[in-house]
């Protein structure tokens, strides 16, 4: 370790940048205090808002906790006290984060690093938006013990190596995303000790009896320490694993820093002990790293859906005796957000074409043009839908608790975006009533909405989806104009009529010989339209 380039400044008030993406530095300066016309004094501020997550250990029933901050053009960070009504206002975290805001609220003193918002509005475009992540993501784990303890190293470095290297972290990210980005996690060093004791960095600094790590003094300290051995600004990403627990979390987002005489964003992961010890918690906060949110059930918990790794990571329902629970895929939505999708692999579902479609497994998947994800507008609107997706028995996936199609409803105005869709509203986002098999529908009555499972394929499911769910439907080949499966407008192939309807519902089909053979696979009923003719079906 080189002492004299880390320096511990106990109690720190100065705020580095943390982001949950890629720092990007904002427009605006802070402006002086006004006169409201009651005659209070406010401060205003404008520049890009920043989020970081913060995730309890896995089994202590703590909620998880969210930071933001927002960095204005001279370069000063001040973080904001911000609940989750009021970044709702913002149209959602990740939508938000990098966006240029304005946040005014009473007179603050700013010297203390923290700014109470009464209200927050956009005042721009993103300047910084959760996009494609492709290529090489290049980070350096650093291994750091706080003063009071060097003599407690939970793991040895070659740990680290295996757990970052070719056959792990690196693996798991390569096959997550189709190998559109690999982890250089050759770089591996530490134990360095830190200048300070843990308590000169874990304290409550706001008075609300809850301890609160200090990351960016952390993270400025540990990466000194490393820089004779590290040329930092050659990473991407920086992950840093500690000898002690630091508060209530481990978290995972981003830092502007400085090191080796560069100043710029990094990737950013802390990590105690409890949280390196779990393969699918470091994959968790190095999803977050990558800039994504948390995924749940819909029941108001965060870490109770074993189908994504950014939410219970898979339920350690497979356990390495190195290194702890075994993570399993992020979900279809969150593949899409990072760009490892490609269009032509995700089905739009447009108002008018009740399909049915080819779904594949979402992980490990086949060769092909099959699709790996269905998305189903929600009224309109362009930030609420359905995401349709396949798990399988596969890859990272070999352990899930079943295998079938499985539904998010997605909402970016929220801080979980995709919330599992369980119909039976039992309270357990992981069950059969989650997991859609062949005969199975899901039905949408608010907005018209079916989806049903037709029957199992060789690596996925045949689905069919209609965002006019008809009870009766109408068909009638000779209709050439506008259709809409009703009497006046019927539809003009049998299959559009057979994927609309709801199960049970009446499908009234015109005298005609319809070509199209099909095996029948929901429960309805099949009438000829009209008092004379036949109606002939594969023919």
């Amino acid at each position: 370790m080189n002492d004299n380039r880390s320096v511990l400044h106990a109690r720190p008030t100065a705020v580095l940048m943390l982001v949950a993406i890629t720092c990007v530095h904002a427009a605006g300066a802070p402006q002086d205090s006004d006169a409201q016309p009651d005659g209070a004094a406010t401060t205003t501020l404008t520049g890009t808002l920043h989020v970081v997550w913060g995730d309890p250990p896995a089994g202590s029933d703590l909620p998880p906790v969210k930071r933001y901050w927002i960095t204005e053009k001279a370069g000063q960070t001040v973080e904001l006290i911000l609940d989750d009504e009021g970044l709702a206002r913002l149209a959602g975290t990740v939508v938000s984060n990098g966006e240029r805001v304005t946040a005014t609220g009473p007179a603050a003193n700013l010297s203390d690093g923290r700014f109470r918002a009464d209200t927050v509005a956009t005042s721009g475009s993103a300047a910084a938006a959760v996009g494609g992540v492709y290529g090489e993501v290049r980070y350096a784990t650093v291994a750091c013990r706080f003063a009071d303890s060097t003599g407690t190293t939970p793991r040895p470095l070659s740990f680290f190596e295996d757990l970052m290297g070719v056959t792990g972290m690196n693996h798991y990210w390569q096959e997550l995303s189709y190998d559109n980005i690999s982890i250089d996690g050759a770089t591996v060093v530490g134990w360095y000790d830190l200048p300070g004791d843990r308590s000169d960095y874990v304290y409550d600094d706001d008075g609300d009896g809850d301890l609160d790590a200090q990351l960016e003094q952390l993270a400025i300290d540990c990466v000194a320490a490393a820089e004779g051995d590290v040329y930092f600004p050659d990473y991407d990403g920086i992950l840093l694993m500690f000898n002690q627990t630091l508060d209530c979390c481990a978290w995972g987002g981003g830092l502007d820093l400085t090191a080796n005489g560069v100043t710029r964003g990094y990737r950013m992961g802390w990590f105690p002990p409890a949280a390196f010890n779990r393969q699918d918690f470091v994959g968790h906060e190095m999803g977050h790293s990558l800039g994504l949110p948390h995924s749940s059930g819909p029941y108001g918990a965060t870490y109770d859906s074993y189908w994504d790794v950014m939410s219970s990571g898979g339920g350690c329902q497979y356990e390495d005796p190195e290194f702890g629970c075994i993570g399993v895929h992020t979900i279809a939505y969150h593949k899409d957000m990072l760009g490892w999708l490609t269009p032509s692999q995700r089905f739009d579902v447009s108002v008018s074409n009740p399909r049915t479609i080819r779904l594949q497994r979402l992980a490990v998947p086949a060769t092909g043009t099959d699709y790996r994800m269905a998305k189903i507008p929600i009224g309109g609107s362009p930030t609420h839908f359905y995401t349709v997706e396949t798990r399988l028995a596969a890859g990272y996936d070999s352990h899930l608790v079943g295998e079938a199609v499985i539904m998010h409803e997605v909402d970016t105005t929220r801080s979980s975006h995709a919330l599992v869709v369980d119909p039976d509203g039992n309270g357990d986002p992981n069950d059969e009533g989650a997991q859609f098999l062949p005969g199975e529908s899901f039905y949408d009555a608010v907005n018209q909405i079916v989806v049903h499972v037709e029957r199992a394929i060789p690596f996925g499911f045949e689905v069919s989806i209609s965002r006019q769910a008809r009870n009766p439907a109408y068909v009638d080949p000779s209709n050439t104009g506008y259709e809409d499966g009703t009497a006046a407008n019927p539809w003009n192939t049998l299959e559009e009529g057979l994927i609309s309807v709801v199960p049970g519902a009446t499908v009234y089909a015109a005298p005609e010989n319809y070509p199209d053979a099909r095996t029948i696979r929901k429960p309805l009923v099949l009438r000829r339209d009209g008092a004379s003719g036949a109606v002939v079906l594969g023919q």
